[in-house]
């Protein structure tokens, strides 16, 4: 989500400068954020709040195909240009200190458990507001300071050790992290239910009626190395089968009211919300020929 220009945050030693640049909450992420408070729709909150959090996790990023993205190493001469992607999952992990090596020296050590609570306390102060506009600054400190206090327990120790392999399989500190965070949410100040574990197919399972198609979508999306399409074109060819990837609805009368459905519906929206709001702010002053 493209910010300010000039921040101090953003100092390259290359003095390089990008109008796309990510930087922490930003108008446009306020904006949009604003925007889908006013509609009450939960789906539309939960994007908006993943896109402002997502400013202070991918600063110094460009959400486009664009060399300023990219890092030293090996990457450097990869196609990995588009926003992160050279840093691998580093502005991902919360508890992991790393370094970017783009940025000037007094800025280039990156504490991603100091920069997630800080994106975690904007968003508690937007939510907040929005639940009760009436409530005091003071106590409007307070909770924010008690949930930073319990979401820094639950992250736990900082680490400078990181290993692309080991963090794309070995899921243990994550779990760990998983499982302090659903312990939270049994705690009367944050809602007293325990959290369900998170599965991503679970609105999809629920509202789709092939589960032979939906496997092969599962096995494209958790094995991506592996060229799927391409062998399963090999299997059409060797044994004349064709096959169709058409999915059909379990209730064909109700799906619209399916969480999948109106998830989806609401990606479109907001989309739409925000592709004006950045055309506004920043696309009108550029040219670019596609997003």
């Amino acid at each position: 989500m493209p910010g300010k220009v000039l921040t101090k945050n953003s100092r390259r030693k290359d003095g390089k400068l990008h109008y796309l640049n990510t930087t922490p909450d930003n108008k446009n992420a306020n904006q949009i954020l604003d925007s889908a408070l006013e509609t009450n729709n939960l789906y539309k909150i939960g994007l908006a709040v993943h896109a402002f959090a997502d400013t202070y996790a991918h600063q110094n990023f460009v959400g486009y195909f664009e060399g300023y993205n990219h890092l030293g190493g090996v990457l450097q001469k990869s196609p990995a240009k588009v926003g992160h992607a050279s840093a691998t999952h580093k502005p991902d992990i919360p508890n992991l200190i790393w370094e970017d090596e783009r940025l000037c020296s007094f800025n280039c050590k990156r504490n991603n458990k100091e920069i997630f609570l800080k994106a975690a306390g904007r968003i508690f102060e937007k939510l907040k507001l929005y639940n009760n506009s009436q409530i005091s600054t003071q106590k409007l400190k307070s909770e924010k300071e008690e949930l930073l206090s319990d979401l820094s327990a639950a992250i736990g120790e900082t680490t400078e050790k990181y290993s692309f392999f080991s963090n794309l399989f070995d899921k243990k500190d994550k779990n760990l992290r998983i499982k302090n965070y659903r312990k939270l949410s049994q705690q009367k100040q944050y809602g007293g239910t325990r959290v369900e574990k998170y599965n991503k197919y679970q609105w999809l399972d629920r509202v789709l009626a092939n589960p032979g198609k939906i496997l092969w979508f599962k096995l494209q999306r958790e094995i991506p190395l592996i060229p799927i399409p391409v062998i399963i074109e090999a299997v059409k060819d060797f044994l004349g089968i064709e096959f169709s990837f058409k999915y059909s609805w379990k209730d064909k009368n109700d799906y619209k009211n399916s969480h999948w459905y109106r998830f989806q519906k609401a990606v479109k929206e907001l989309q739409e919300e925000a592709e004006t709001i950045l055309e506004n702010n920043t696309l009108s002053k550029m040219e670019l020929e596609e997003l």
